[in-house]
């Protein structure tokens, strides 16, 4: 196996990396597919590439498309002349080694060395990190026949959720619902592959700007984590009754219909590729004679044109390093001659032999799933615009937008005078009832284990321009959480100078919306009008100050109960502070400060699995 080693200074890898990116998003599957095919062929040996000229590999292609051709001529039925898809991979290949040649020059226009084995290199890196964007290329769907199937399970997962705090949170209850399909119903499977189908389209029901290739990355471990998690659940012998609670929001019947049709669909692909794959597995490949040569494809001899095992590419990118390329293949120059005359005929069989070892290794690149050609037809573009790119290794960056504040005069750091309200009468609920509920306000889309605070006092913080009332709302939640605590307290003395534990700041609407949205771990806000309740960052939680009356109270308890390990919400109880309806000025209920008992009681500890919380609440 040859190992080509490529050295990327930093600041060149950021040139290669964004032309590379840019073109295979910027591409529909057809062409994301000749990108695959080239570098499969390429690294088992059978196309030429030089480091700083294409012509060769483009001459080889070229003479392989106008041999197939001819050999195909008026083999069409009903009057129509057919298109072989040996035809149809070898143009889009023709297709992609002018691209190549122009991403050349393009990158020497920026003043960087250019090297066409660094560019296949980096698209080796792109292909890598979007593999799961060539697996949903691989079905040619009908679009309304996914959105059929989009449609309900977004309103089953808009009902879950209620508020959208992001993309990942819809994707991950997507996740669970085809998880708990599976487990429920043992047809139609819903499985990965349909999941990579739908998933760009539900999320696009909840925010239209976030890319594919970001969407699909997140799929698998999403997947397998739901997938995983009803097991844990089956062999943990969960009682029927809360499962069917669990499962109470979700309308089967108007998912398992379109279900049926898109896997059927699926289905029918899946059998198609396996009859083609069994039509091209017939093609039997004669023997090349010893040190034949074609010059009709340009100079290429017998050891580039059989498939002696794999070249890999081995890439570092240090701001140290100086960009270059090792590679121990013997590099052949290029012929300026032109097609060969009659005076070439003697080799044409070996054309015809050629031929066969490319479709040959076609076809081990279609049975190992690396590479599906069957959908070349389909031109519809796979991938969307957006702002959000965290799976790429060379990250996107945005300026954060400081929105200008003029704040209101600080108190004086004192301990806050805490008034503690009289706790509400208990309605009769079940300790099934609590740990339920408890269950579903803990464990958000977001989380899979409990995330509770572990310090015995936890300190709390007021900035920005809040009101004498907030900080009357802050201290009646300090004591009833610590009337209802047996473990953690909070703080009565409020600080309202610098950060603590626990950071609230106050923002207009206005600039929560100018907020980088890279920095957002969590966002709350009404999915209908747009208004932002509050946006929870890696360091602090701001708050909008433009809400008012029970509904700032409501999003100020539950932004605090966010950083306590509260991220879920309830569809089952409408007077819940955790209900799913967000325009409502809902309070803290008795059942909420039950399960905020149970949780910070002795028995639920940080990091219990949702599973085994089950086993101690229910």
């Amino acid at each position: 196996m040859e190992k080509i080693q490529i050295q990327f200074k930093e600041s060149d890898y950021n040139v290669y990396y964004d032309y590379c990116l840019k073109y295979y998003r910027a591409h529909d599957t057809v062409r994301k597919q000749s990108v695959h095919a080239f570098l499969d062929l390429y690294e088992k040996g059978i196309i030429p590439v030089e480091p700083e000229d294409i012509r060769q590999a483009r001459r080889f292609i070229s003479g392989k498309c106008e041999d197939l051709k001819k050999e195909h001529a008026g083999t069409g039925s009903e009057g129509e002349p057919a298109i072989p898809l040996q035809v149809r991979i070898c143009s889009d290949l023709l297709c992609f080694c002018d691209d190549l040649a122009k991403m050349f020059r393009l990158v020497q226009k920026q003043g960087v060395a250019a090297n066409y084995l660094m560019i296949l290199g980096t698209f080796s890196k792109v292909i890598e990190e979007n593999k799961n964007s060539h697996l949903s290329g691989m079905y040619n769907l009908d679009r309304k026949l996914i959105e059929s199937l989009a449609t309900p399970l977004a309103e089953n997962i808009r009902v879950r959720l209620g508020t959208d705090r992001n993309w990942r949170s819809a994707l991950r209850e997507l996740t669970v619902i085809a998880a708990r399909f599976n487990q429920r119903y043992p047809e139609p499977k819903f499985d990965q592959d349909i999941v990579l189908l739908v998933g760009p389209a539900v999320v696009r029901h909840f925010e239209k700007g976030v890319e594919t290739p970001d969407i699909l990355s997140l799929i698998p471990s999403c997947y397998e984590e739901s997938d995983l998690d009803e097991f844990e659940s089956f062999l943990n012998q969960t009682p029927d009754i809360l499962r069917d609670d669990e499962n109470a929001s979700i309308s089967w019947d108007a998912i398992s219909g379109p279900l049926d049709e898109v896997a059927r669909a699926v289905a029918a692909q899946r059998e198609q590729w396996a009859k083609e794959k069994v039509k091209l597995s017939d093609q039997h490949a004669p023997s090349l004679q010893n040190g034949g040569q074609s010059s009709g494809a340009g100079h290429v001899t017998e050891s580039l044109l059989q498939a002696n095992g794999y070249r890999t590419f081995d890439i570092a990118v240090s701001p140290d390093l100086t960009s270059r390329v090792e590679t121990p293949m013997t590099i052949h120059p290029v012929s300026e001659t032109g097609s060969a005359g009659p005076a070439m005929q003697p080799f044409i069989p070996v054309f015809i032999g050629i031929s066969v070892i490319i479709l040959f290794v076609l076809v081990s690149s279609i049975i190992s799933g690396a590479w599906n050609p069957f959908d070349a037809g389909n031109s519809t573009a796979i991938n969307s615009t957006g702002n959000q790119s965290p799976a790429m290794a060379v990250n996107k960056t945005g300026a954060t937008v400081t929105p200008t504040i003029k704040v209101t005069p600080k108190p004086t750091t004192t301990p806050a005078k805490v008034t503690v309200s009289a706790i509400p009468t208990a309605k009769a609920y079940s300790s099934a009832d609590i740990g339920y509920h408890l269950i579903e306000i803990a464990f958000g889309p977001d989380s899979s284990k409990i995330q509770k605070a572990n310090k015995s006092l936890v300190a709390v913080s007021y900035l920005g321009p809040y009101k004498e009332t907030d900080v009357t709302i802050l201290n009646d939640f300090i004591g009833q959480f610590n009337a209802y605590s047996a473990t953690t307290k909070i703080s009565t003395n409020v600080n309202f100078n610098s950060p603590a534990d626990i950071t609230l700041e106050f923002l207009p609407g206005e600039s929560l919306n100018q907020l980088n949205s890279d920095l957002t771990r969590a966002s709350y806000k009404n999915v209908d009008s747009g208004t932002i309740y509050f946006i929870r960052s890696e360091e602090k939680t701001f708050i909008n100050t433009d809400m008012s009356g029970n509904v700032r109270k409501r999003w100020i308890q539950r932004a605090i109960l966010y950083d306590l390990g509260f991220s879920g919400e309830t569809a089952k109880y409408s007077d819940s502070l955790f209900y799913t309806d967000t325009s409502l000025g809902n309070q803290m209920s008795s059942l909420d400060w039950k399960a905020i008992q149970l949780m910070y009681g002795k028995k639920i500890t940080d990091g219990m699995t949702k599973a085994v919380v089950k086993t101690l609440v229910i």
